[in-house]
């Protein structure tokens, strides 16, 4: 492959041409060539991505406040007793901190512990789009969490393995979470309270009737949904849908189309200075760069537009044409097996693709 800069750079074998990018390779060969060119498990995981994305009909965007794109929720539960969870991204810093609810069996409250993962990210993201769409401070969960769920594309599974019970347990913590946005001068920092108030999300008798076992509204602000309208940066549903199942890549394709966003000149960003901005807990900084690395070409596979160079130092984001030459020439790639429905193993491997 020559080098392009792209986020992937696969050694492409072609027999017939050269090609610069993954996406040109797959629609000039095909993805059953394609898949047969490599054998690696992880140059297979970014293949079968990025046939699955190419064969994807084009969707409309989901819309998700541009604070929670240059910060994030964490990765990984945090101790009970964790209360805040803070980062930073220059001179703004965000404070998520966990509300209280009651404690069954007592007239003490206890913490409802921060929301983290995958599925909180995409409660975050529908929340947003929700109130991008409707404007408004009342947010329809349509009384099912299957249709919930199904809405942000995941899986309905139950029991005590299964991705509702897991769903509901973010979407509580969501809902007595508290954001804070402060942003730091020279002189002085000015606070501006971003909380999803969603006093009416959770109810402990709601969960334990048969005859309504999911509450049917969530409460926002006014404040947020203005914020929303104002703030709301949109990201590429079928991108979301498949790396859905990856916090950590989630984070970076959000963080790229936030910092790429008409993007003129080379922009260059220190290692440790990604790391305290998105919700990598890593002890070491290489583990941090080589986690990076790893999820980035994943959502290089989503976002092909995406230009950046890596080294030991950070890395460089690029101008970039937001349509690269395989969508400017756009035959849609013939779906697979593979891209009909995403097969369990190949998502269990799509998750742990960057851990």
């Amino acid at each position: 492959m020559t080098k392009n800069k792209s986020l992937l750079e696969l050694p492409l074998k072609s027999p017939s041409e050269p090609y610069s990018t993954l996406h040109e390779y797959i629609q000039g060969e095909g993805g059953e060539f394609a898949l047969n060119a490599f054998a690696e498990d992880e140059e297979l995981i970014l293949i079968e991505c990025a046939i699955n994305y190419m064969s994807m009909e084009p969707n409309s965007p989901i819309y998700v406040h541009s604070i929670f794109t240059k910060v994030n929720l964490p990765l990984r539960p945090l101790p009970p007793s964790s209360r805040n969870w803070r980062k930073s991204d220059g001179k703004l810093e965000v404070v998520f901190s966990s509300g209280l609810e009651p404690k069954q069996g007592s007239f003490y409250s206890k913490l409802a512990g921060l929301p983290y993962g995958a599925k909180a990210r995409l409660i975050i993201y529908f929340i947003c789009n929700e109130v991008y769409r409707t404007k408004s401070c009342e947010i329809d969960l349509t009384k099912s969490l299957s249709k919930f769920m199904k809405c942000i594309g995941s899986k309905v599974t139950g029991g005590d393995t299964g991705t509702i019970k897991y769903f509901k347990d973010q979407l509580r913590r969501i809902a007595r979470m508290r954001v804070e946005a402060i942003f730091h001068d020279s002189n002085h920092a000015e606070i501006s309270e971003l909380g999803l108030h969603g006093t009416q999300l959770w109810q402990f008798a709601d969960y334990n009737r048969r005859e309504n076992p999911w509450p049917q509204h969530l409460l926002v602000n006014q404040q947020f949904v203005d914020s929303v309208l104002k703030h709301g940066l949109p990201l590429d549903r079928n991108a979301v849908m498949l790396l859905k199942n990856n916090a950590f890549a989630m984070d970076w394709y959000c963080f790229l189309k936030q910092r790429g966003n008409g993007l003129k000149e080379p922009y260059m960003l220190m290692w440790k200075v990604l790391e305290r901005q998105l919700s990598a807990d890593y002890k070491r900084l290489a583990d941090f760069r080589k986690s990076s690395v790893k999820a980035l070409k994943l959502v290089g596979t989503v976002f092909p537009e995406a230009k950046l160079i890596a080294d030991e130092k950070g890395i460089t984001l690029l101008p970039y044409d937001p349509e690269p030459a395989y969508i400017k020439n756009r035959k849609r790639v013939e779906k697979l097996d593979i891209s009909e429905q995403l097969s369990d193993d190949f998502l269990r491997r799509l998750r742990s693709s960057s851990e």
